[in-house]
């Protein structure tokens, strides 16, 4: 049984403690290979070719959603140009959005983001996720993250098993 490859794909410090925390829970108990941007090493002239390796080489994209658009990168963001590659590769995405409760007062003060972030989800909803899954804490993320990965590597086994006999 082969392990799937992992990315997280999110807003950089909306999500920081839960991407190391999924990565932590994905690689140590589950021995699925598990990627986030900040584990690259190159400089920025060479980040959008190694996000896109990363991306090339996951089975599986984690994407973390919240209040924040995130920084940009040319006309979208980082997060919302990896998910939009990752579709492009036809790659499996696997969106999750987090409540706020009560809503958080911490949005983004640039109109133009929270715009681009309505813009985004809206994409999400029609192109990848019409019900986005929601979570309020660590142990709900952790929870469905792990059975949606599993559910994903069982199809790929059974795939894999499948097709050894054509």
């Amino acid at each position: 049984m082969s392990s799937p490859t992992v990315f997280i794909s999110s807003t950089f410090l909306e999500f920081e403690v839960e991407r190391r925390e999924l990565q932590r829970i994905l690689t140590c108990v589950l021995g699925v290979p598990c990627r986030i941007a900040e584990d690259l090493t190159c400089d920025t002239s060479d980040l959008d070719a190694e996000l896109k390796k990363w991306i090339d080489e996951a089975d599986i994209i984690i994407l973390l959603l919240g209040i924040r658009y995130g920084s940009k990168r040319g006309k979208i963001s980082w997060t919302e140009k990896e998910v939009k590659y990752a579709k492009d590769m036809r790659k499996r995405i696997l969106p999750y959005f987090k409540k706020q409760d009560p809503p958080s007062p911490i949005l983004d003060l640039d109109e133009s983001k929270r715009k681009a972030l309505g813009r985004f989800i809206r994409f999400i909803e029609k192109e990848i996720a019409p019900n986005i899954p929601r979570f309020s804490d660590m142990a709900k993320l952790v929870g469905m993250a792990v059975r949606d990965v599993m559910h994903t590597q069982e199809k790929h086994d059974r795939e894999d098993y499948e097709n050894s006999f054509t």
